[in-house]
């Protein structure tokens, strides 16, 4: 008898086990999410795992890939509104931190690279570029190259730097066109270019130095148009194939030396 006893318990305590719901990805009677919430891949890997009040997500949210390697973490103020984000690559090592304001990317945003050093940083108002961003060389910590952005749009000036600080390239924008002077410099100092934009369109008096400082091709332009070129000093087959951004600043992306 006392078997049997012992049996039913066990059996009404398994009963009462299944019977209390899930704790996970509940949600009220109107239907808004309440407490922890937990999604898999089809795999069954975790997701994504944190917590709801109200429907408004609050505290910290860890997102992860399939294999299992935390890939984000998102840390909500409780608003609705603010995160802080802090992001990992696929080996786990950290890869960003910044902010999101209504899910869109806001203020600033700091990129590393694989050994944590600083490589970038970005700024943002409403998901756009907004406000200075700064790329740098990894090795010396020195900025590499600086851009102003206005809600999405380029405005203000484009300047890259070599690694030892000197300016290397300087140009202007404005709603998003060149605009204003554009110059060029060697790493001694002395200017390899020199010219002007005037809303988008090269004007004036363009400029070309040697390495000597020497004066080796002018160019004019008139709303854009080449009106004239003076070769003063001949440039080898190499030079004159060679892809230079400084030939077109329009066109520069901080990819390629001069």
């Amino acid at each position: 008898m006392r078997t049997i006893h012992i049996l039913a318990f066990v059996f009404f305590a398994s009963v009462c086990v299944a019977q209390v719901p899930d704790s996970l990805n509940q949600t009220d009677t109107q239907g808004l999410k309440q407490g922890v919430w937990k999604k898999t891949y089809p795999n069954g890997a975790v997701r994504y795992r944190g917590a709801f009040a109200n429907d408004i997500p609050v505290g910290v949210f860890r997102y992860f890939g399939e294999n299992g390697v935390l890939k984000a973490t998102v840390t909500h103020t409780g608003d609705g509104v603010h995160a802080a984000t802090t992001i990992f690559d696929e080996s786990g090592k950290l890869q960003a931190t910044g902010f999101y304001v209504n899910q869109k990317k806001d203020s600033l945003w700091t990129i590393f690279d694989q050994l944590g050093r600083t490589v970038a940083l970005e700024r943002y108002a409403d998901g756009d570029a907004h406000g200075r961003w700064e790329t740098r060389y990894p090795e010396e910590g020195t900025v590499a190259r600086t851009e102003d952005w206005s809600h999405g749009v380029r405005d203000g000036l484009v300047r890259e730097f070599y690694e030892t600080g000197a300016l290397k390239f300087e140009m202007g924008y404005v709603k998003g066109e060149p605009n204003g002077k554009v110059l060029a410099r060697f790493l001694d100092g002395k200017v390899s270019l020199s010219g002007l934009y005037t809303l988008g369109e090269k004007d004036g008096e363009w400029l070309f130095y040697t390495s000597e400082g020497k004066l080796k091709r002018k160019e004019t332009y008139e709303k854009g148009t080449l009106t004239a070129r003076e070769d003063l000093i001949k440039e080898t087959p190499a030079e004159a194939s060679r892809v230079n951004p400084a030939d077109d600043p329009a066109n520069y992306d901080g990819s390629a030396g001069y």
